[in-house]
Protein backbone atom coordinates (compact mmCIF):
# COMPACT_ATOMS: atom_id res chain seq x y z
CA UNK A 1 0.00 0.00 0.00
CA UNK A 2 2.88 2.35 0.77
CA UNK A 3 4.41 1.67 -2.64
CA UNK A 4 1.05 2.21 -4.38
CA UNK A 5 0.59 5.50 -2.52
CA UNK A 6 4.04 6.75 -3.53
CA UNK A 7 3.52 5.65 -7.13
CA UNK A 8 0.19 7.46 -7.33
CA UNK A 9 1.76 10.68 -6.05
CA UNK A 10 4.44 10.40 -8.75
CA UNK A 11 1.77 9.75 -11.38
CA UNK A 12 -0.17 12.79 -10.22
CA UNK A 13 2.97 14.93 -10.39
CA UNK A 14 3.86 13.75 -13.87
CA UNK A 15 0.34 14.38 -15.19
CA UNK A 16 0.18 17.81 -13.52
CA UNK A 17 3.47 18.83 -15.11
CA UNK A 18 2.42 17.60 -18.56
CA UNK A 19 -0.93 19.36 -18.23
CA UNK A 20 0.90 22.57 -17.30
CA UNK A 21 2.74 22.48 -20.61
CA UNK A 22 -0.46 21.94 -22.62
CA UNK A 23 -2.38 24.61 -20.69
CA UNK A 24 0.49 27.06 -20.12
CA UNK A 25 0.11 26.89 -16.33
CA UNK A 26 2.59 26.51 -13.48
CA UNK A 27 1.12 24.18 -10.85
CA UNK A 28 3.80 22.29 -8.97
CA UNK A 29 3.85 19.49 -6.40
CA UNK A 30 7.55 19.82 -5.63
CA UNK A 31 9.53 22.60 -3.85
CA UNK A 32 11.48 23.50 -6.98
CA UNK A 33 13.52 26.65 -7.56
CA UNK A 34 11.30 29.66 -8.21
CA UNK A 35 11.69 32.24 -11.00
CA UNK A 36 13.02 29.73 -13.52
CA UNK A 37 10.22 30.01 -16.07
CA UNK A 38 6.85 28.24 -15.97
CA UNK A 39 7.56 25.83 -18.82
CA UNK A 40 10.99 24.91 -17.54
CA UNK A 41 9.50 24.35 -14.08
CA UNK A 42 7.07 21.89 -15.60
CA UNK A 43 9.82 20.12 -17.53
CA UNK A 44 11.92 19.94 -14.37
CA UNK A 45 8.94 18.53 -12.49
CA UNK A 46 8.43 15.90 -15.20
CA UNK A 47 12.05 14.80 -14.94
CA UNK A 48 11.95 14.80 -11.14
CA UNK A 49 8.82 12.68 -10.87
CA UNK A 50 10.16 10.19 -13.39
CA UNK A 51 13.23 9.76 -11.20
CA UNK A 52 11.12 9.58 -8.04
CA UNK A 53 8.88 6.93 -9.59
CA UNK A 54 11.91 4.81 -10.49
CA UNK A 55 13.10 5.19 -6.88
CA UNK A 56 9.76 3.91 -5.56
CA UNK A 57 10.03 0.81 -7.74
CA UNK A 58 13.67 0.28 -6.80
CA UNK A 59 12.76 0.32 -3.11
CA UNK A 60 9.94 -2.13 -3.80
CA UNK A 61 12.43 -4.49 -5.42
CA UNK A 62 14.73 -4.17 -2.41
CA UNK A 63 11.80 -5.13 -0.16
CA UNK A 64 11.01 -8.17 -2.30
CA UNK A 65 7.52 -7.08 -3.39
CA UNK A 66 8.41 -6.31 -7.03
CA UNK A 67 10.75 -8.13 -9.43
CA UNK A 68 13.00 -6.55 -12.05
CA UNK A 69 10.66 -7.78 -14.78
CA UNK A 70 7.59 -6.37 -13.00
CA UNK A 71 9.30 -3.00 -12.58
CA UNK A 72 9.79 -2.78 -16.34
CA UNK A 73 6.22 -3.95 -16.95
CA UNK A 74 4.78 -1.32 -14.60
CA UNK A 75 6.80 1.45 -16.24
CA UNK A 76 5.70 0.29 -19.68
CA UNK A 77 2.04 0.10 -18.61
CA UNK A 78 2.17 3.63 -17.23
CA UNK A 79 3.86 4.94 -20.36
CA UNK A 80 1.28 3.28 -22.62
CA UNK A 81 -1.65 4.60 -20.60
CA UNK A 82 -0.22 8.13 -20.30
CA UNK A 83 0.57 8.19 -24.01
CA UNK A 84 -3.04 7.35 -24.93
CA UNK A 85 -4.23 10.30 -22.84
CA UNK A 86 -1.51 12.52 -24.30
CA UNK A 87 -2.58 11.72 -27.86
CA UNK A 88 -5.97 13.27 -27.08
CA UNK A 89 -4.41 16.34 -25.47
CA UNK A 90 -1.99 16.77 -28.36
CA UNK A 91 -4.80 16.60 -30.92
CA UNK A 92 -6.23 19.82 -29.46
CA UNK A 93 -3.06 21.89 -29.56
CA UNK A 94 -4.19 23.94 -32.54
CA UNK A 95 -7.86 23.91 -31.57
CA UNK A 96 -10.59 21.61 -32.88
CA UNK A 97 -12.72 22.19 -35.97
CA UNK A 98 -15.74 20.00 -35.24
CA UNK A 99 -17.95 19.66 -32.18
CA UNK A 100 -18.99 16.03 -31.54
CA UNK A 101 -22.44 15.33 -30.11
CA UNK A 102 -22.54 15.01 -26.29
CA UNK A 103 -22.70 11.19 -26.16
CA UNK A 104 -19.85 10.86 -28.64
CA UNK A 105 -17.75 13.44 -26.81
CA UNK A 106 -18.15 11.66 -23.47
CA UNK A 107 -17.04 8.35 -24.98
CA UNK A 108 -14.15 9.72 -27.04
CA UNK A 109 -12.93 12.52 -24.77
CA UNK A 110 -14.13 12.36 -21.17
CA UNK A 111 -13.64 8.63 -20.70
CA UNK A 112 -10.05 9.16 -21.81
CA UNK A 113 -9.14 12.53 -20.31
CA UNK A 114 -10.96 11.83 -17.04
CA UNK A 115 -11.66 8.10 -16.86
CA UNK A 116 -8.32 6.82 -18.14
CA UNK A 117 -6.55 9.43 -16.04
CA UNK A 118 -8.08 8.11 -12.81
CA UNK A 119 -7.44 4.55 -13.97
CA UNK A 120 -3.68 5.20 -14.04
CA UNK A 121 -3.74 4.19 -10.36
CA UNK A 122 -4.51 0.62 -11.52
CA UNK A 123 -1.47 0.23 -13.78
CA UNK A 124 0.75 -1.21 -11.05
CA UNK A 125 -1.94 -3.41 -9.43
CA UNK A 126 -2.74 -4.86 -12.86
CA UNK A 127 0.83 -6.16 -12.93
CA UNK A 128 1.30 -7.13 -9.27
CA UNK A 129 -2.05 -8.45 -8.03
CA UNK A 130 -3.25 -12.01 -8.59
CA UNK A 131 -6.29 -14.18 -7.84
CA UNK A 132 -9.36 -12.69 -6.20
CA UNK A 133 -7.59 -9.42 -5.45
CA UNK A 134 -6.83 -8.96 -9.14
CA UNK A 135 -10.50 -9.50 -10.07
CA UNK A 136 -11.52 -6.98 -7.39
CA UNK A 137 -9.06 -4.45 -8.81
CA UNK A 138 -10.32 -4.95 -12.36
CA UNK A 139 -13.91 -4.34 -11.27
CA UNK A 140 -12.89 -1.32 -9.21
CA UNK A 141 -10.99 0.19 -12.13
CA UNK A 142 -14.17 0.56 -14.17
CA UNK A 143 -15.97 2.26 -11.30
CA UNK A 144 -13.11 4.65 -10.61
CA UNK A 145 -12.86 5.45 -14.32
CA UNK A 146 -16.52 6.51 -14.28
CA UNK A 147 -15.79 8.76 -11.32
CA UNK A 148 -12.94 10.28 -13.33
CA UNK A 149 -15.38 10.85 -16.18
CA UNK A 150 -17.65 12.74 -13.79
CA UNK A 151 -14.72 14.88 -12.66
CA UNK A 152 -13.86 15.76 -16.24
CA UNK A 153 -17.45 16.70 -17.04
CA UNK A 154 -17.48 19.09 -14.08
CA UNK A 155 -14.13 20.48 -15.23
CA UNK A 156 -15.82 21.42 -18.50
CA UNK A 157 -18.33 23.52 -16.59
CA UNK A 158 -15.64 25.37 -14.65
CA UNK A 159 -13.24 25.68 -17.62
CA UNK A 160 -15.83 26.74 -20.21
CA UNK A 161 -14.33 30.18 -20.84
CA UNK A 162 -10.80 28.80 -21.13
CA UNK A 163 -11.83 25.94 -23.43
CA UNK A 164 -13.88 28.16 -25.74
CA UNK A 165 -10.96 30.58 -25.99
CA UNK A 166 -8.60 27.87 -27.21
CA UNK A 167 -11.33 25.90 -29.07
CA UNK A 168 -10.77 22.62 -27.25
CA UNK A 169 -13.29 19.86 -26.54
CA UNK A 170 -15.84 20.84 -23.91
CA UNK A 171 -19.11 19.08 -23.07
CA UNK A 172 -21.00 22.31 -22.40
CA UNK A 173 -19.96 23.56 -25.84
CA UNK A 174 -21.30 20.33 -27.33
CA UNK A 175 -24.54 20.52 -25.36
CA UNK A 176 -25.18 24.09 -26.48
CA UNK A 177 -24.23 23.43 -30.11
CA UNK A 178 -26.30 20.28 -30.56
CA UNK A 179 -29.12 20.51 -28.00
CA UNK A 180 -29.22 24.06 -26.69
CA UNK A 181 -32.11 26.47 -27.06
CA UNK A 182 -32.17 28.83 -30.04
CA UNK A 183 -31.18 31.67 -27.71
CA UNK A 184 -28.22 29.69 -26.39
CA UNK A 185 -27.05 28.78 -29.89
CA UNK A 186 -27.31 32.39 -31.06
CA UNK A 187 -25.34 33.61 -28.04
CA UNK A 188 -22.69 30.94 -28.46
CA UNK A 189 -21.89 31.45 -32.14
CA UNK A 190 -19.83 34.68 -31.73
CA UNK A 191 -17.95 33.13 -28.79
CA UNK A 192 -16.85 30.19 -30.96
CA UNK A 193 -15.66 32.74 -33.52
CA UNK A 194 -13.42 34.43 -30.96
CA UNK A 195 -15.55 36.90 -29.03
CA UNK A 196 -14.87 36.97 -25.25
CA UNK A 197 -17.25 35.05 -23.00
CA UNK A 198 -19.29 37.51 -20.92
CA UNK A 199 -18.87 37.17 -17.18
CA UNK A 200 -21.52 34.89 -15.68
CA UNK A 201 -22.73 33.58 -19.06
CA UNK A 202 -22.65 29.93 -17.95
CA UNK A 203 -24.91 30.64 -14.99
CA UNK A 204 -27.32 32.84 -16.97
CA UNK A 205 -27.27 32.68 -20.77
CA UNK A 206 -26.29 28.99 -20.94
CA UNK A 207 -27.95 27.88 -17.73
CA UNK A 208 -30.21 25.25 -19.34
CA UNK A 209 -27.39 23.48 -21.12
CA UNK A 210 -25.09 23.80 -18.11
CA UNK A 211 -27.65 22.06 -15.92
CA UNK A 212 -27.96 19.25 -18.48
CA UNK A 213 -24.17 18.79 -18.35
CA UNK A 214 -24.27 18.77 -14.55
CA UNK A 215 -26.86 15.99 -14.68
CA UNK A 216 -24.44 13.98 -16.80
CA UNK A 217 -21.81 14.36 -14.09
CA UNK A 218 -24.31 13.26 -11.43
CA UNK A 219 -25.18 10.16 -13.49
CA UNK A 220 -21.55 9.10 -13.90
CA UNK A 221 -20.79 9.65 -10.21
CA UNK A 222 -23.86 7.69 -9.10
CA UNK A 223 -22.91 4.78 -11.35
CA UNK A 224 -19.38 4.82 -9.92
CA UNK A 225 -20.60 4.85 -6.32
CA UNK A 226 -23.15 2.10 -7.03
CA UNK A 227 -20.44 -0.14 -8.48
CA UNK A 228 -18.05 0.53 -5.60
CA UNK A 229 -20.77 -0.22 -3.06
CA UNK A 230 -21.51 -3.53 -4.78
CA UNK A 231 -17.82 -4.37 -4.46
CA UNK A 232 -18.05 -3.91 -0.70
CA UNK A 233 -16.68 -0.39 -0.36
CA UNK A 234 -18.34 2.07 2.00
CA UNK A 235 -19.30 4.61 -0.65
CA UNK A 236 -22.92 5.68 -0.33
CA UNK A 237 -24.45 6.45 -3.75
CA UNK A 238 -26.52 9.14 -2.05
CA UNK A 239 -23.30 11.12 -1.61
CA UNK A 240 -22.58 11.21 -5.33
CA UNK A 241 -24.04 14.66 -5.95
CA UNK A 242 -22.19 16.13 -2.98
CA UNK A 243 -18.94 14.74 -4.33
CA UNK A 244 -19.66 16.31 -7.72
CA UNK A 245 -20.17 19.67 -6.01
CA UNK A 246 -16.96 19.25 -4.05
CA UNK A 247 -14.92 18.59 -7.20
CA UNK A 248 -15.03 22.17 -8.40
CA UNK A 249 -12.78 23.67 -5.72
CA UNK A 250 -13.07 27.22 -4.45
CA UNK A 251 -13.04 28.82 -7.92
CA UNK A 252 -16.12 26.91 -9.02
CA UNK A 253 -18.27 27.10 -5.89
CA UNK A 254 -20.26 30.16 -6.98
CA UNK A 255 -20.99 28.65 -10.39
CA UNK A 256 -22.11 25.35 -8.88
CA UNK A 257 -24.37 27.12 -6.38
CA UNK A 258 -25.92 29.17 -9.17
CA UNK A 259 -26.63 26.13 -11.32
CA UNK A 260 -28.23 24.19 -8.49
CA UNK A 261 -30.32 26.96 -6.87
CA UNK A 262 -31.66 29.21 -9.63
CA UNK A 263 -35.23 28.70 -10.78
Amino acid sequence: MQAYTELNFCIKGTITAADNIFDDQAKSLLPLSAHSGARFMSILQLMSFERLLRGVLDRAIARGIVTDAQRAEIQRALMDRMASIGVLEGSEEGGVDGIPEPDAMIEAVHRVRGGSLFALAFAAPSVLETGAQRHQMEASEGAVARLGTAFQIVDDLTDFEFDVGRRSHNLLVSQIHHSGSEAEKAAFEPLWQGAPVPRGAVETVFQGSARAVLERAYSEARAAFDALQRLGHWFDPALAEEVVHAIVGLDGVARMEALTTRG
